[in-house]
């Protein structure tokens, strides 16, 4: 295992069972206008749907602290019970008048799932119980099992499986929460060589070049790309990029499973 020194990283640490440990919390979110903005978000959801909704959880980079503006997105899980049609056209609307009233913040990423789809995918369960917290409602992370390191390995299998994971990446916003989802799983080459997880952008860029220096260049110049918030808004995807992010994503893959063989 090698040491890395986890200055300015942002990490969850890992217990003397190697199980995943959350530490995320809202007290890491020091900027009030962030946390001003998340208030009227989830009021607002609640007012819509307040009697179908079971459980609202904030996941991402705001709950390592990490709030920059024209940069950060907010993400949230809604865990609901029955479906509520009517709230996805009020959404849609409200949505873009607050981001055109509130636009330090990037983007709001809502992922809507019920309860019993909920607990039978293991990696949404995942994400429940290690990189999220919840805000509202029931928190049924206490009913999930901990995680081990080594079990964190989702990202990787699921871009092994997917055989049409190319093909929507002509939009723009699907191409920028591709790439990040791509160095996030960067990391998990690394799940049997450091005594910590991560998940965040700029850590998996660190972590990542300390074992593939030769590879800096390719895992920097995606980060560039989506880290600049006039790219986000382009009608269309730049296709070197685009090319870039397929091969970065082959590499990873075949890495990955030339590690386990070994």
């Amino acid at each position: 295992m090698i040491t890395i020194n986890k200055d300015n990283l942002y990490y969850l640490n890992i217990d003397k069972e190697y199980n995943i440990v959350n530490n995320l919390s809202l007290d890491n979110i020091k900027n009030t206008k962030w946390l001003e903005v998340l208030k009227k978000i989830i009021n607002y959801i609640l007012y819509l749907i307040y009697p179908s909704i079971s459980s609202i959880y904030l996941r991402g980079g705001l709950l390592f602290g990490k709030t920059i503006d024209f940069h950060s997105d907010i993400d949230l899980i809604l865990i609901i019970n029955e479906d509520n049609y009517s709230f996805y056209y009020f959404w849609d609307e409200y949505k873009k008048e607050f981001l055109k009233k509130n636009s330090f913040v990037r983007d709001i990423d809502l992922f809507i799932i019920d309860r019993t789809t909920l607990f039978n995918d293991n990696q949404l369960m995942f994400t429940i119980k290690v990189l999220s917290k919840c805000l509202y409602g029931e928190d049924i992370s206490f009913y999930i099992k901990n995680y081990k390191l080594y079990e964190a390995s989702f990202i990787m299998k699921d871009f092994y499986n997917n055989k049409e994971l190319f093909k929507s990446l002509e939009n723009t916003k699907i191409f920028f929460k591709f790439v990040k989802k791509l160095i996030r799983a960067s990391f998990e080459l690394f799940l049997n060589k450091v005594n910590f997880y991560s998940n965040d952008i700029d850590t998996c860029i660190k972590v990542f070049s300390i074992f593939y220096p030769n590879k800096k260049k390719e895992i920097m110049d995606l980060f560039e790309y989506i880290n600049n918030p006039e790219n986000f808004y382009l009608e269309n995807l730049n296709k070197d990029m685009k090319d870039k992010a397929i091969s970065f994503c082959n590499f990873l893959v075949n890495e990955y499973f030339s590690l386990k063989n070994d």
